[in-house]
């Protein structure tokens, strides 16, 4: 818990039943109650913390916990790896986002075309969105896992200092998406 609060990141509490009961238990209701309470206590970042639980190496239930000790269900998770997808955890569903449908469409589901505005980087002279440069190494790792030949077309992108740079990040985590 130290090291989410100084990253200021959330707590995800993972486990299993050695039983194979694929959904959170009374006893998880009792415990997890406590657990949370420290967490929010000792970890000072704004939003949510979550639990989940496996069966036979997939997501099977979450949940996430609020600051008033309350919860609510995950439907799905997301999943940044060798493949972005979901799963839908009551169906054990697996789902390749439909963020990519109009590509798919025109050009079949064999090829990616990113139409690239690197005028979305904060400091761009004309853009109001505030993406920073690691934000765009971030985004060529969630393009890259789509694991799809992809054709980038570069477009807007005005503060030319940071040009080259976004750009670098872009690529690097494509290719390591």
């Amino acid at each position: 818990m130290k090291k989410a609060d100084r990253q200021k990141s959330c707590f995800l509490f993972v486990h299993s039943h050695p039983d194979g009961f694929p959904d959170h238990s009374g006893q998880d209701d009792l415990e997890e109650r406590k657990l949370f309470s420290t967490a929010f206590n000792r970890i000072r970042t704004a939003g949510v913390h979550a639990s989940l639980i496996f069966m036979n190496g997939v997501p099977s239930s979450g949940r996430a916990w609020l600051e008033d000790g309350s919860h609510a269900s995950l439907e799905r998770i997301r999943i940044i790896g060798d493949r972005f997808r979901f799963i839908f955890l009551r169906q054990q569903q697996v789902f390749i986002p439909d963020f990519f449908d109009r590509q798919v469409r025109a050009f079949g589901p064999d090829v990616l075309l990113v139409s690239l505005g690197l005028d979305t980087f904060e400091a761009d002279p004309i853009s109001k969105f505030r993406l920073g440069t690691e934000d765009f190494l971030r985004l060529g790792e969630l393009i890259g896992g789509a694991r799809l030949p992809t054709l980038f077309v570069f477009e807007g992108g005005y503060n030319l200092t940071a040009l080259p740079q976004i750009t670098v990040n872009v690529l690097e985590g494509f290719e390591s998406g």
